[in-house]
């Protein structure tokens, strides 16, 4: 998870100038960003590369140029089970499309100590995120590590945190 950095792409910018990389963001949070410029959350720069979203929340970010949240370039994002909250045009990224959400607020929790190693933003139990997300690669545990399982109840939440089923 990235929160409360500010540049051109406040929390990530995934650029690929030469050849058709992919960069691959999964079970990730990104919040709290903003930009002095456009894109605050994410920022996709690519003449050819892909920029995969899974199971990812970009929301609560802001910008001075506009898009809050994604500003894709190359019209190269490839989203699936994830939220972005501003629908701002930014991005190829549709609602109800792949398991996307997209112009809903994220309503995640401050940045807090939620236990584990690092902090995280806790999803609020009126998240849209809780149990829209996909665990693709089988993770076992989400960011906070070994005591917290990122699939609850056959279920699991968008974004870096699972949430105790509401």
């Amino acid at each position: 998870a990235t929160s409360g950095y500010s540049a051109h792409g406040g929390g990530l910018i995934a650029m690929t100038f030469v050849g058709s990389a992919t960069t691959t963001i999964a079970n990730s949070t990104i919040a709290e960003n903003s930009a002095t410029g456009f894109g605050g959350g994410a920022m996709s720069y690519s003449a050819s590369g892909t920029a995969v979203l899974r199971s990812t929340i970009i929301g609560q970010n802001s910008s001075t140029g506009g898009f809050d949240d994604l500003l894709d370039v190359g019209n190269n994002i490839n989203a699936e089970f994830s939220l972005i909250q501003a629908d701002d045009g930014g991005h190829g990224v549709a609602d109800g499309v792949n398991g996307n959400i997209v112009g809903h607020e994220a309503k995640l929790d401050a940045l807090a100590d939620n236990g584990g190693p690092t902090q995280t933003h806790a999803l609020l139990s009126s998240s849209p995120a809780i149990n829209k997300g996909s665990n693709p690669d089988g993770l076992m545990f989400d960011q906070r590590g070994p005591d917290y399982k990122r699939v609850r109840h056959g279920q699991t939440d968008m974004g870096a945190f699972e949430g105790i089923a509401y």
